[in-house]
């Protein structure tokens, strides 16, 4: 299912700005030999793209994905004359499959537990019933399989080998467009599908522990009368005891402070011989 939107409608005309820019980019960098198949590459990786931003259902979400991949592979190892541009296309395939597997694994375990593949339909029945491990997993593999197509840490290897190999203009687009439609398919992912109650605190507790509600509920144990009343003289002694020290070390701290003063005082009338024999009559 596409939806048009005004949101959507921006995003689809930053894809297509990014794809006239990377056809400009690709006169002037590329040599005139296939020409006609690296444009008809772009082209396919913008419909791709357009698919991703304007589709609000897992399957239409995949197609969209796979398709911008495989153009994208391709784009990578165009240049047939370097051998980093063979490393980085291979690199970026494999890479790209490995998350592509882990994306639909996840959308396989997203359906089956929900039933359907609308985004707003999961909405509705993950905020009618509670999350299973299976949901979880799913959700889990969906965000690490779109973490590899954005290039988020850790899931970054990839990309300085395919921003290093890859022609400039594939290079462009893949670090452009490509990251541009998968951040707003993540986007989608998480705030429609995903997040029913808008991100609460309450929907991530449900998620790490769905039986946190019936926990809450109990009577909080607390310990009987008797126990109190035992560790009662305990806690009064203990009292007593730190009084009965605070007072003493109270009183030392007086009674220098006035053995001070005192000698002070003698210094300043007697002079420095009454304090040497006032400190010898007190030491």
């Amino acid at each position: 299912m596409l939806v048009i939107t005004p949101l959507t409608s921006l995003f689809k005309i930053i894809c297509l700005a990014l794809a006239f820019f990377t056809v400009v980019l690709a006169r002037t960098d590329l040599s005139s030999r296939n020409r006609g198949e690296y444009l008809a590459l772009v082209l396919l990786a913008t419909i791709g793209l357009m698919l991703l931003v304007g589709s609000e259902e897992l399957l239409m979400i995949f197609i969209g994905l796979e398709l911008t991949g495989i153009s994208l592979y391709v784009m990578t190892a165009f240049d047939k004359t370097d051998i980093r541009s063979a490393e980085a296309g291979l690199k970026y395939f494999l890479f790209g499959s490995t998350a592509s597997a882990f994306t639909l694994f996840g959308l396989s375990l997203i359906y089956g537990m929900s039933g359907t593949t609308g985004l707003a339909v999961i909405a509705q029945k993950l905020s009618a019933q509670p999350i299973s491990p299976l949901l979880f997993a799913g959700i889990v593999m969906t965000l690490v399989g779109f973490a590899f197509k954005i290039a988020a840490a850790p899931f970054h290897l990839w990309a300085p080998d395919a921003y290093q190999g890859a022609p400039v203009p594939s290079a462009a687009f893949i670090a452009s467009g490509s990251k541009v439609a998968s951040f707003v398919v993540l986007g989608k992912i998480v705030l429609v599908g995903f997040g029913p109650d808008k991100g609460s605190a309450r929907r991530a507790r449900r998620i790490v522990d769905p039986h946190w509600q019936s926990r809450r509920a109990r009577p909080v144990q607390r310990p009987p009368a008797a126990r109190l009343l035992r560790r009662r003289p305990r806690r009064l002694h203990a009292a007593r005891t730190h009084r009965r020290w605070a007072r003493r070390i109270q009183c030392d701290v007086i009674l220098h402070h006035r053995l001070r003063l005192h000698a002070r005082r003698c210094v300043r009338r007697r002079g420095a011989g009454a304090t040497r024999n006032w400190r010898r009559r007190f030491n």
